[in-house]
C-alpha cells in the first residue's frame, strides 16, 4: 500500500516544491533564498528518482534510479546546513574550504555507489522482490553505507543544533520560524532513520 501511496502523493509533492522554488526565483540574489532552492531542487530530484525506482521494470533501471538518488541523499546535508547556519546567522561556520570539503567527500561516496557491484563495500547484497506489481530492491548494507549515512547524519545533527539555539534565543515571529524549520527537519529525518533500519525495506 505505500508504495503506491507514494506514487500518487510524489506528483503532488513535487508540484507544491517547483512552486516554493518558483517564488524562491525573485529573491535568488540572497545566499538563504539559494539555499532554500538548491535543498527543494535535491527534493524533487529525489522524489522523481525514488518514483522512477518503483516503476522501473527492469533490474538494471531499478538499481541505476537508486543509485541516482543518493545525489540527493548525500547533497541534502549540505543544502540544509548552508540553509540553516545563514538563517541563524552563522554562516561564518560554513566557509567555502569547509563547503568544497565536504562536497568532495559526498563525491567519494557517490562514486562507490555507482562502482557497489565492484567491491560491494555500499551494499553487500541486493535483492529483488515484486511488492504490488512493483520491482523493489531488499538490500544488505555494507560498511561504506553506513559511513555515508553517519557523514549526512552528523551534518544534519549540528545544523540542528544551530536551529535549536535560535530557537532558545529568539521570540516572537524569529521563535516561530524555527519551530517550523525543527519540524522540517525532524519529519524526513525520522523518517528516513525508520527506513534505514527497517529490515523490509531497501
Amino acid at each position: 500500500m505505500e508504495y503506491r501511496l507514494f506514487l500518487v502523493l510524489a506528483p503532488i509533492t513535487t508540484l507544491l516544491l517547483i512552486i516554493v522554488s518558483a517564488l524562491l526565483w525573485k529573491f535568488r540574489n540572497e545566499p538563504i533564498a539559494r539555499a532554500l532552492s538548491w535543498y527543494a531542487l535535491l527534493c524533487i530530484w529525489l522524489i522523481i528518482m525514488n518514483s522512477a525506482e518503483q516503476l522501473a521494470t527492469t533490474i538494471e533501471l531499478t538499481v541505476i534510479f537508486a543509485k541516482l538518488s543518493y545525489i540527493s541523499y548525500l547533497l541534502l546535508p549540505l543544502a540544509f546546513a548552508s540553509f540553516c547556519l545563514r538563517y541563524t546567522g552563522h554562516e561564518k561556520y560554513f566557509p567555502a574550504a569547509i563547503k568544497e570539503i565536504l562536497v568532495v567527500i559526498a563525491l567519494l561516496c557517490f562514486v562507490l555507489i555507482i562502482t557497489n557491484e565492484m567491491h560491494h563495500l555500499f551494499w553487500r547484497d541486493i535483492q529483488f522482490v515484486e511488492v504490488q506489481g512493483l520491482l523493489t530492491m531488499r538490500t544488505k548494507y555494507g560498511p561504506f553505507f553506513w559511513l555515508a549515512t553517519g557523514y549526512c547524519w552528523i551534518i544534519m545533527s549540528v545544523s540542528m543544533i544551530f536551529v535549536l539555539r535560535a530557537y532558545s534565543l529568539k521570540l516572537g515571529l524569529h521563535r516561530f520560524r524555527s519551530i517550523w524549520i525543527l519540524i522540517g527537519l525532524h519529519l524526513p529525518a525520522v523518517s528516513n532513520f525508520i527506513y534505514t533500519l527497517n529490515p523490509y525495506k531497501k
